[in-house]
């Protein structure tokens, strides 16, 4: 309902396009099944409050990631794959109930979409998937593009020509690593629309719906993860290494961990240190630092190899 409210008041209101970077993996195919919900159900039920020109105004949604277009094959390959008892292995049948469609219906569209690059949702709209190694697709209306944090990938792109007109909106959906341009626009997003009056002269709006996208566990669930054993090596003290998030985030993981380790609640899990990890590599088993040898100097020239190599995949 929020993205619905935030994409109408772009193109009907300010008169501008809307960016959504995303994760080539599930990120993408879930915000591909909320923007043809708002063309197929929210766009009609709205239609009526528009301006005459936009009320007969055609829109295009297009999906602009190579990594992307490959997954969103195979969700359309096995969508409506069933087990033997007969029921959907992956669908949700919700999202049948959502679209008004039925599952080979929305199998359907997404296989048109991957095969054929283009789909009819109605009257009000289509969906454009851009094939690998054609160009950036600036007339569309709404874009979702890869990459999620907007360092790389065709969202570059995009943000280079839309990114400066205030009319324009980005939607982030996803963790900002600290240093990402993805991390520079989330320090001026907002939960939600504001008036053109507060918006930058220069600047595209920014509005953060990374919580409702996210796929992490909250620092709650962490912990129950953590210190859930079912009463079984319960005994066996553990170190614990935070490595991933924000630093703020970390050292508040790090002291909760070390709050409910000192509340001793039956069947926990023992807890010996907590540990922020740093760019050193270790020894998972006696936890100390491991000095780098020519061995360990080559795979990481290796790695970093592997990692361009995924950087050129991943652009268009």
């Amino acid at each position: 309902a929020n993205l619905a409210e935030v994409i109408t008041h772009t193109l009907f209101v300010k008169g501008g396009k809307v960016l959504i970077p995303a994760f080539s993996l599930h990120r993408t195919q879930e915000l591909l099944m909320d923007v043809l919900h708002w063309i197929k159900v929210d766009l009609p039920a709205t239609k009526h409050a528009l301006r005459e020109n936009d009320k007969r105004r055609s829109i295009i949604a297009n999906v602009h990631a190579p990594l992307g277009r490959v997954v969103t094959q195979v969700y359309a390959n096995h969508l409506c794959s069933k087990s033997p008892n007969g029921k959907f292995k992956y669908l949700n049948t919700q999202l049948c109930e959502s679209l008004a469609m039925q599952p080979e219906g929305i199998q359907a569209t997404l296989q048109s979409l991957v095969e054929h690059g283009s789909v009819k949702v109605s009257d009000a709209g289509c969906l454009r998937m851009t094939k690998p190694k054609t160009s950036s697709n600036f007339d569309a209306d709404i874009v979702i593009a890869s990459a999620g944090m907007c360092d790389n990938g065709p969202v570059v792109s995009y943000l280079d020509r839309w990114g400066e007109d205030p009319r324009n909106t980005v939607i982030l959906t996803g963790y900002q690593s600290a240093g990402s341009k993805g991390a520079e626009l989330m320090q001026r997003a907002t939960a939600s629309s504001v008036s053109m009056e507060s918006l930058s002269a220069d600047q595209a709006e920014v509005i953060d719906m990374s919580p409702y996208y996210s796929a992490h566990a909250d620092q709650q669930m962490l912990l129950d993860f953590l210190f859930r054993t079912d009463g079984f090596g319960c005994k066996q003290s553990a170190t614990v290494l935070i490595n991933h998030g924000n630093p703020n985030s970390k050292y508040a993981l790090c002291d909760a961990i070390k709050m409910r380790a000192n509340s001793s609640k039956d069947n926990d899990r023992q807890i010996k240190e907590v540990r922020i990890a740093d760019a050193r590599w270790l020894n998972l088993d006696s936890g100390e630092v491991i000095e780098a040898s020519p061995t360990d100097q080559a795979l990481l020239s290796e790695i970093e190899a592997l990692r361009q190599k995924i950087a050129l995949l991943t652009n268009d």
